[in-house]
């Protein structure tokens, strides 16, 4: 299924159903050239209670292609979005717009990876990539 497809409701109960623990994401922490890519943001949603204020799918056809692009990588789901500067997302970003990929499944094969790092170098080396340091406990509040 194309993500251009999912309506917003499925996809922020796919952003939920597949958070990382940090554990896992630790072990990616080396996963990309910082010099040729971008620093690596461990985005932290902990305490957001509207995800949709943090999440912009682009619609333009521009943007079409690009998340076209990222959904060739194989098995893995992944968003391209604008995310809006707020502290709590990210530290650095000064209220201004910019550009995310978020994986919501390990990105584990080697071969995985280094398509990824591939894509982005050919993208914009001003991306910022978000894995998901949520505890799975926080989420279990009745």
């Amino acid at each position: 299924m194309s993500l251009l497809t999912l309506n917003a409701e499925s996809l922020i109960h796919r952003f939920f159903d597949n958070l990382h623990t940090t554990e896992e994401i630790s072990s990616l922490d080396n996963l990309f050239d910082h010099k040729s890519v971008a620093t690596l943001n461990r985005l932290d949603f902990r305490g957001v209670s509207d995800i949709t204020s943090a999440l912009q799918i682009f619609t333009t056809e521009e943007s079409k292609w690009q998340i076209d692009r990222f959904m060739h990588i194989p098995n893995h789901l992944c968003i391209l979005t604008t995310v809006m500067g707020r502290s709590q997302f990210h530290a650095t970003s000064g209220g201004t717009p910019f550009n995310a990929v978020f994986f919501l499944e390990p990105v584990h094969r080697h071969s995985d990876r280094l398509m990824i790092r591939e894509l982005l170098i050919m993208y914009d080396s001003r991306i910022d990539i978000g894995y998901y340091g949520y505890d799975p406990a926080l989420q279990r509040r009745g």
